[in-house]
């Protein structure tokens, strides 16, 4: 496939809904979907790093969706590195929490680097803490050495957000009563 190929498949992965058809799968998207799943070809991985650094927001999901589904058929640690980057970049856009379901289906072997995502929990949001946190835990529970040694102070940073957030709430409640 050429990157016109992978261009016209992720649009319609992206075609809009069709009040016409009644069933998912008589859907342009649903077929677009289907299809993207079944690729296989690793010469892919150049097409579609190109298109994610060029296209807007849902085309880009169109093909991080099928660079994924490439991934996991075959786990490439330059290829994991290079979707990690782009998580950072787009947790930097707030465009992150359908990154979780992506992330968790990665066989990441012990020696992984995971740390663009360290660095998304340390400079993030408590939200970002949470579910980095959670990715993490997936991945130490793989085995993957870096994981297991973040994943103490990971949870630590995820339950002082909490506790900041109750005592904040009962700082407000308090300063309501008469």
């Amino acid at each position: 496939m050429e990157k016109d190929d992978i261009l016209e498949l992720t649009g319609r992965m992206c075609a809009p809904h069709e009040p016409e058809v009644r069933c998912s799968w008589e859907r342009t998207s649903w077929k677009a979907f289907r299809e993207a799943e079944k690729l296989t070809d690793r010469t892919l991985f150049p097409v579609l790093e190109e298109i994610i650094n060029e296209s807007g927001l849902d085309i880009r999901k169109a093909a991080y969706f099928i660079y994924k589904k490439l991934l996991v058929r075959q786990f490439d640690e330059d290829k994991f590195a290079f979707l990690l980057s782009q998580l950072d970049k787009e947790a930097e856009k707030g465009e992150y929490m359908w990154w979780n379901d992506f992330l968790d289906e990665m066989e990441t072997n012990p020696c992984t680097p995971i740390a663009p995502l360290l660095a998304i929990a340390e400079r993030g949001k408590k939200y970002d803490v949470k579910w980095v946190c959670k990715t993490v835990e997936i991945y130490a529970g793989k085995g993957n050495a870096e994981s297991i040694h973040a994943l103490p102070a990971l949870k630590a940073r995820v339950k002082a957000t909490k506790r900041t957030q109750r005592q904040a709430t009962a700082d407000i409640l308090h300063k309501q009563m008469p």
